[in-house]
């Protein structure tokens, strides 16, 4: 939603099962049901995905796409989105899949205008999903909800209630390791790894049938009821998963200080920031006060439409002048898409990076 909170970021790591977790914030039910607001900039907002060819690819069709490839519902199933907001990525599995049957949850109302027209109401349910939905979906998915709870091993408790005895979840949660913004974004209370994926669905009755990488700094996860057989949960490099989570605190310390170096030494020059989302905020954050910034640039036009933070340009249509670029890209992809970028465009300008040098 590109909106700072003023609260205290903290992080905690477990020896155990290589988790992270955040505090709670201070009113988290009321900060869902009234304040999140996700995708409600335009009816057809979308986060975008990526740039394939000059075309960009959106976020609720890149995750349609998933759920087609690792988990596809038997004829007529019934599928549960559960955290749904909007509901779009299940509209879009059902442009492909139209015999099956929707079904939508949330804990909020903001989103019911969006479900009244095609999920019957008896599909539709707001704060806690009912006992006769027990046992009866083919498929729920979670698309980057189980990060947000409070309680993980709870909502997976509750979802495998639902299923049907063969019934498959299908999620996504971030991965903090490969993005490692995630771990300052305030209301991610839970921060995964791959162990602590595995642990939470083992405490919950869940079995882990496959964990991938397939979207670009998240886990895509699949996962059944237990079948009874004895297993734990994987104990694997755990510890390694810590001292890398320690490793991600450390790096945003320095950041933090490369952000303030740059401010110190280009402060009066003319400069813009690469990225409208998370990372661009941050950095402005951290500039405020510091650093003129002549705006963000952002390749998602429904960020540019409707942009919670301003003004927005495109990248091909860049304020003149600029001699200042912050990357306020996910690091791992930074380097490749702001060089290209400057080239493209035919622009001579300094790029600061979050993990140092220019």
């Amino acid at each position: 939603m590109s909106t700072l909170l003023d609260v205290k970021t903290e992080a905690y790591s477990c020896n155990s099962c290589g988790h992270s977790q955040s505090p709670d914030l201070p009113d988290l039910a009321g900060y869902y049901d009234t304040d999140y607001k996700i995708s409600l900039a335009s009816d057809d907002h979308d986060q975008l995905y990526e740039m394939v060819e000059g075309q960009p690819v959106f976020r609720m069709a890149k995750q349609a796409e998933l759920v087609l490839l690792h988990s596809n519902p038997p004829h007529g199933a019934r599928v549960l989105d559960y955290g749904a907001a909007k509901a779009a990525t299940l509209r879009a599995i059902m442009a492909k899949r139209p015999d099956i049957r929707p079904a939508v949850f949330d804990v909020s109302q903001d989103y019911r205008a969006y479900w009244t027209n095609w999920v019957a109401g008896d599909d539709q349910a707001t704060y806690r999903c009912p006992e006769e939905w027990s046992g009866q979906f083919d498929l729920v998915t979670a698309h980057f909800v189980i990060e947000h709870v409070a309680q993980p091993v709870e909502v997976f408790q509750d979802i495998a209630r639902l299923l049907a005895p063969q019934g498959e979840v299908f999620f996504t949660v971030p991965d903090v390791i490969s993005n490692p913004g995630d771990l300052l974004v305030v209301d991610h209370i839970n921060h995964f790894t791959a162990s602590s994926i595995d642990a939470a669905l083992w405490q919950a009755g869940l079995v882990t049938e496959s964990v991938t990488n397939d979207y670009r700094g998240a886990f895509v996860v699949v996962a059944r009821k237990d079948t009874g057989i004895e297993r734990a949960p994987s104990s694997q490099n755990i510890s390694a998963k810590v001292i890398e989570l320690r490793d991600i605190a450390s790096f945003w310390t320095e950041a933090r200080k490369t952000l303030l170096g740059a401010a110190s030494e280009h402060g009066k020059r003319k400069a813009v920031i690469y990225g409208a989302g998370f990372y661009g905020l941050w950095i402005s954050s951290v500039l405020a006060g510091r650093q003129r910034i002549s705006g963000y640039l952002d390749q998602n036009p429904y960020v540019r439409q409707a942009a919670p933070v301003g003004p927005v340009f495109d990248p091909l249509d860049p304020p003149k002048g600029i001699e200042v670029v912050y990357a306020g890209l996910n690091p791992a992809i930074a380097r490749h898409v702001l060089p290209e970028w400057l080239k493209s465009i035919g622009l001579s300008a300094q790029i600061v990076y979050l993990d140092g040098g220019a």
